[in-house]
Order: C-alpha cells, then sequence, then structure tokens
C-alpha cells in the first residue's frame, strides 16, 4: 500500500481527523501481490497478514499524525446493492478465478473477525455511517464514495498510487476514459459509466446519450446535483429521460 507515502503534512493540510480503511480493499491488495508471485495460498494465511497489515496501518496512522488521527477499517456486505439499483448492470463472479478470489476474499474476513481485532471493524450494509468528521477514505469500490452518511468531508486516498483525490477528481474512477472528465460523480454517471468494482457500463447508446447530454449541457466534475437533475428534465427522448432520472435518484 502507498500509505507511506502520506506524511504528517497531508494530514495536517487536509484536518481530517479519521483515517477509513475498506477491509476489502486491504484484502484485494494483499492477495494481489501474493497471486503474483504465483503461489497458493490459504485464507488462514491471508487472516494472518491481513491481521498483521491491520496492526501496521494503525500504528503508522498514530505515529505519523501524533496519535491525532484515529484509523476506522470497515467492511460492506454489499448484499443490498441489487435492491438499491435494480438498472444497473451490478458485477457478480463469474469465471472460475473470479469465484475463487469471491471465496476467499468471505473467508478471510469470518476468520478476520474472530480475532481481537474483529471487534474493531465496522460492519456495514450501505450506506457507511461516519462520525460527522472529515476523513481520508481508502477504498477500491467507488460506491462508498456516494452511499454513505455523516461524513463531513471525504478524501480519496489511492492505495496503489498514494494519490489523495477530492470530489473534484472522483470521475477518475468511472470506466470510459477521455469521455469521463467532463462528468460529475453521482448515482447516473456511476451506473452508465461503470467502474472496476462494481458496477459493469451499460450500452454504447445509452453512454452516447449520457456523453452528448454532458457536453451540450456544460457539465464538469463538480456539476451540482441540482443542475444535473434540471439538465436531465430537458431530455426530448422520453425512454431516455426516464432511465436516466430513475439512475440518478436510485441509492
Amino acid at each position: 500500500m502507498a500509505l507511506e507515502t502520506i506524511g504528517t503534512e497531508e494530514f495536517n493540510r487536509l484536518k481530517v481527523k479519521e483515517a477509513w480503511f475498506n477491509v476489502r480493499t486491504l484484502f484485494r491488495n494483499l492477495y494481489s501481490a501474493i497471486e503474483n508471485k504465483d503461489r497458493e495460498v490459504t485464507s488462514d494465511q491471508l487472516v494472518a497478514d491481513l491481521h498483521e497489515e491491520i496492526l501496521f496501518i494503525k500504528d503508522f496512522v498514530s505515529r505519523i499524525t501524533y496519535n491525532q488521527v484515529n484509523p476506522q477499517f470497515y467492511f460492506c456486505y454489499g448484499k443490498t446493492l441489487f435492491d438499491r439499483f435494480p438498472l444497473a448492470k451490478v458485477k457478480i463472479p463469474r469465471t472460475e478465478l473470479q469465484i475463487k478470489h469471491d471465496v476467499l476474499d468471505n473467508e478471510t474476513f469470518k476468520g478476520l473477525v474472530e480475532l481481537e481485532v474483529g471487534d474493531e471493524i465496522l460492519l456495514f450494509e450501505h450506506p457507511i455511517a461516519g462520525n460527522s468528521q472529515a476523513v481520508v477514505m481508502v477504498t477500491h469500490q467507488p460506491i462508498d464514495l456516494l452511499l454513505n452518511k455523516r461524513f463531513q468531508t471525504i478524501t480519496l486516498l489511492e492505495s496503489h498510487t498514494g494519490r489523495l483525490k477530492s470530489k473534484a477528481f472522483w470521475n477518475t474512477k468511472l470506466s470510459g476514459g477521455t469521455h469521463t472528465d467532463w462528468l460529475p460523480f453521482n448515482y447516473l454517471t456511476l451506473q452508465v459509466c461503470g467502474d472496476r468494482s462494481t458496477f459493469n457500463s451499460m450500452s454504447r447508446n445509452v453512454k452516447a446519450d449520457l456523453f452528448k447530454l454532458a457536453k451540450t449541457r456544460g457539465w464538469h466534475s463538480l456539476t451540482t446535483n441540482a443542475k444535473v437533475r434540471a439538465d436531465l428534465k430537458t431530455i426530448a427522448n422520453q425512454n431516455v429521460k426516464t432511465l436516466f432520472l430513475d439512475l440518478f435518484n436510485s441509492g
């Protein structure tokens, strides 16, 4: 994890009080590192390695911030995503490798909960509930940046690059290349464009309709929800208008 690239100055500049870590993200990073070494691994080994990683993060954050930032670890089950986003193409494990990864993920988390550190992991079905603090968040699941409540501000910390990203740059988590540069990050754009973790993208025609609207109406990464909603109501094609409004209002 690129956490080590973040220094005391960054935490002070952001005035954050908590650093939130998605346990699924920690698992993904750990599993990828082991997989790249081309060796089989059991859930017991992953539990031990993940436990060690969590202890390291707790110590590092406390030390680098002089105990001014509280590390929080959380786990989202994700069982309600299909109900919350009935029109979306929610990703599910299909290939043998994906199914193996999913099974190991769940088994590792169960083992982790049985350890003492398991008591310190916050368990959620979305939305994630904060403590009304400004936070740095480490997650590979962009939906966490939307499906949450009681956070003063959230700054995304990319675990691989160590880059800190404010809301203005959350649209970089959308799939779609340069077409997403002028899109705000919201329920509509996430479900239409998709991402690497939770949603597959919609059809080429649906994406083309979104990109055309965004360009015509002058959207950018910080376009407000109020303007997006107003612009959606100007769409002439009733089917597209209904679809986009339903996607925008979901979650």
